[in-house]
Parts: structure tokens; sequence; C-alpha cells
């Protein structure tokens, strides 16, 4: 069987596994940025996060900063929307 996904599922997907390990977390927008901004990442306001996150199109560059920046050690990818598609 064969599965074809759109550029737009993937971002859906990158974007619900960052918003879950935030809630998990539970860190919003303003700590992340902090955060990142003690990580060596300048020029990330809390605004430019929110959007970045809620575009879905960030790098996997970006996406692992971010995951290290919550406190994030493991990742688990059983409940995105896009492995749900996949039963």
């Amino acid at each position: 069987m064969s599965y074809k996904f759109n550029k737009h599922d993937w971002e859906v997907a990158a974007k619900s596994l960052l918003k879950s390990e935030m809630l998990h977390f539970e860190v919003d927008y303003a700590q992340l940025s902090e955060r990142m901004e003690k990580m060596g990442i300048p020029n990330i306001s809390s605004d430019n996060l929110r959007s970045k996150i809620n575009r879905g199109s960030f790098s996997a560059t970006f996406l692992i900063q971010a995951l290290i920046a919550i406190g994030c050690d493991d990742i688990n990818i059983k409940n995105l929307p896009i492995r749900k598609r996949l039963k």
C-alpha cells in the first residue's frame, strides 16, 4: 500500500509534534524564546516563534533546537495526525 502526503501534511506533523512537547513541558512561546536565546540562538521573539511554529515550515535544525530548549529528551511520533492516516 502506498501513501501520498503533501508538504502541508508534513508541516502539520512538525508543528503538532513541537506544540505537543511545549504543552507537555508547560513551555510557552516567551519561555521558549528565552531558553533559545540562552542557548545562543538570538533574535527569536515569542511572536516570531509563534508564527514560525504555526506555519510548520521550519528546518530540522530549528526543530532540534526548540526540542532541546523545551527540555525534551525523547519524542514519540505515534500520535501525530499523519501517523493516524497510515492505519
